[in-house]
């Protein structure tokens, strides 16, 4: 576990982790970065709001960030115990608006039924779908992040071998977002 001296470190705010065993909140330091010019305002929501609505919903914390912090929070996490990745997934927000990407984290002790787990959202606009990529913090987010990258398009920055694995690389466009249209003929060559 990553312990901080008394004062709080400059950039970091408290939040909630809800532990799903005994339905107890503990508090906690995560770095919340400021919002930028590329993602609206509205799409960060209080920490404390955000905590009430999850408490009632899916017993977990779910973290919005912003594209460029995700690796030194995702290094915190890891370092405040949550070793495991879940899952990892993407999605087209809106129509030409934002792609995001989604780790579910889980932090796993000794002897507890229920492990606590965190949720990271970070939205990238459509136009430049860019996110760093936290492969070197688990390495099992290889084929994930590469499914990500062939199904939406969404590049991870700094990921070892970032290549189409579900479709061939001729493909044109990316067929989970919601602007793709689908061709009326597929030549499919040496089919048999």
């Amino acid at each position: 576990m990553c312990v901080f001296p008394n004062d709080q470190p400059k950039g970091f705010d408290q939040f909630l982790v809800r532990n799903t065993r005994t339905g107890n909140y503990n508090q906690g330091l995560l770095y919340q970065p400021p919002s930028t010019s590329e993602i609206p305002p509205e799409t960060f929501f209080n920490y404390n709001e955000k905590c009430g609505r999850d408490k009632k919903m899916q017993g977990h914390l779910s973290v919005w960030l912003v594209k460029h912090e995700l690796h030194s929070t995702t290094v915190i996490l890891y370092a405040y115990g949550y070793n495991y990745l879940c899952s990892q997934c993407a999605y087209d927000v809106a129509l030409g608006g934002l792609l995001a990407s989604v780790y579910h984290l889980t932090r796993i002790e000794y002897s507890v039924d229920q492990p606590e787990e965190v949720c990271i959202k970070v939205f990238s606009p459509m136009s430049n779908p860019r996110i760093s990529s936290v492969f070197w913090v688990w390495k099992s987010l290889d084929f994930l992040e590469r499914e990500s990258y062939d199904m939406l398009g969404i590049s991870y920055e700094n990921h070892p071998r970032l290549n189409r694995i579900l479709i061939f690389e001729s493909w044109i466009w990316w067929p989970l977002r919601k602007d793709y249209i689908a061709p009326n003929f597929y030549e499919i060559q040496d089919a048999h």
